[in-house]
């Protein structure tokens, strides 16, 4: 069985990822015995949370690992951080949706919705949109992470849960995938692995409304990683925190197409990556900064993509 690979790696890098998969197939065959011999062996993997030959769920077990100990390495990259929270979203006939409802004096209007070609398309979400709290918002990717309930609880900004948990991502990024988000102080996150999609998509409302002005863009980052950014910023006096979205995709651009609301005064968070069936992860970010202050610029953002890679493949 091939190794999985987040990059380029040395051949001491390798050998310990070899190892490392090799003994996350034998604790999966262990696991999978364990559950037949007790006669529910697929509702109970089910449960655990066990994905695909259960090497991606080992791996990302020890992304997510990573990520809890060092977080503060990609923040402290970010100037004038605005530590927003992901207060979920609701409507009349879904009390709870996965997405953001404020994440902080008025960063968003129910936004940062997931999806891929799996779940939601990028032209259904563009044409029935997903500000009204109803189905097509309830089918966006769920977060695995515990979010809070009242966006007006103060620490809530400062210490989030921090409670993310590794999923079978069967149903969202296709069969044996895994995946997992999380909210850091100032940083959201999600990673997948095992992706067999076509599309991966951020959308949804900011809070700016009129007043927005979008950008993005894409660079290749190192180790062999393209970097699909988009920020936004309100340009008026009663500035709202800016959102500054970070989708990272192994290999090259070539082949994939890459679209976000750029039309200035549009309210949107939309952002989608399409063409992307020949890549195996996908990992998205989004931070902030203050009211007033600057997106970051293309030089920050790469900053904060090569530490991400950084922590998630070494």
């Amino acid at each position: 069985m091939s190794f999985i690979n987040w990059g380029h790696e040395t051949l001491e890098q390798k050998e310990i990822r070899r190892k490392l998969e090799e003994r996350a197939i034998q604790e999966h065959i262990a696991f999978k015995r364990l559950m037949e011999a007790r006669g529910n062996s697929s509702s109970a993997a089910t449960a655990a949370g066990v994905a695909g030959s259960g090497v991606n769920f080992i791996v990302l077990q020890t992304i997510l690992a990573k990520l809890n100990s060092r977080y503060s390495e990609i923040t402290d990259l970010v100037p004038n951080i605005y530590k927003f929270w992901d207060d979920y979203t609701s409507g009349e006939n879904f009390p709870i949706l996965p997405g953001i409802n404020d994440g902080g004096d008025d960063m968003y209007d129910g936004g940062n919705y997931l999806n891929t070609n799996l779940t939601n398309s990028y032209d259904t979400l563009r044409s029935g949109g997903v500000d009204d709290g109803g189905p097509i918002a309830n089918a966006s990717i769920p977060y695995t992470h515990t979010q809070p309930d009242n966006e007006d609880d103060e620490n809530e900004n400062e210490n989030p849960p921090m409670d993310g948990k590794v999923r079978n991502g069967n149903s969202y990024f296709g069969a044996g995938s895994a995946y997992f988000t999380n909210m850091y102080p100032g940083l959201f996150i999600m990673v997948a692995d095992s992706t067999s999609v076509s599309e991966f998509s951020i959308t949804g409302d900011v809070g700016s409304d009129s007043d927005t002005v979008n950008a993005g863009g894409s660079v290749e980052v190192v180790p062999d990683w393209t970097l699909f950014y988009k920020t936004n910023f309100e340009d008026s006096e009663d500035s709202d925190p800016t959102i500054n979205h970070l989708i990272l995709i192994p290999g090259t651009p070539d082949g994939i197409t890459h679209e976000f609301e750029d039309d200035d005064g549009d309210d949107y968070d939309d952002h989608v990556v399409m063409g992307i069936s020949d890549r195996s992860r996908i990992v998205f970010a989004a931070v902030a900064t203050q009211p007033g202050a600057a997106v970051l610029s293309e030089s920050e953002l790469i900053q904060v993509a090569e530490k991400i890679l950084d922590i998630v493949i070494q």
